[in-house]
């Protein structure tokens, strides 16, 4: 007889009526999406500090390029933050929704989750007062491999531009 940690994951989940999106583990996160994602452990944190002063970041995608990372977390700290004097809204783009647009405010204790990708553009806008978040990317498994072995081969190759004439 199996025990529970014989069983594959993804039906411990739907035993559980737990939906296809991610498990969390001492060690990171790992997801089970369309059968494929296996998430590794999250990268290095990401502290930034807009100093107000209309201070902003515009439209982007964390993961143009398939670098590997899937899932953006950021966690705000950002103390009696009012939106009509302070700004600095997290407006995301998600992808299918053309006139729609989901405005985050950073408000203190605040986590949020999305997909690195290109269903996600996002932008900071305009903060004028200072404005903190931490940021963290869970990365594809498969993905990421991927994207290391492109860039060892590149270097390998002499990716550094030539100085010959």
């Amino acid at each position: 007889m199996m025990s529970e940690s014989d069983i594959p994951i993804e039906r411990l989940m739907s035993r559980a009526g737990i939906p296809k999106l991610c498990v969390v583990t001492p060690w990171g996160v790992a997801t089970v999406s369309q059968g494929r994602r296996m998430l590794m452990r999250p990268s290095r944190a990401m502290v930034a500090c807009y100093p107000g002063s209309g201070s902003h970041y515009v439209k982007h995608v964390d993961n143009p390029n398939k670098d590997g990372r899937c899932i953006t977390a950021i966690y705000y700290l950002n103390l009696d933050w009012d939106v009509k004097t302070c700004g600095g809204l997290l407006r995301v783009f998600p992808e299918g929704y053309q006139h729609q647009v989901a405005d985050i405010a950073p408000i203190f204790d605040r986590v949020l989750f999305f997909w690195s990708d290109r269903r996600n553009p996002h932008e900071v806008q305009p903060a004028y007062n200072t404005r903190y978040a931490i940021t963290l990317w869970y990365f594809d498994a498969i993905e990421r491999e991927e994207a290391t072995r492109r860039y060892r081969e590149k270097h390998a190759e002499g990716g550094a531009p030539s100085t010959k004439k």
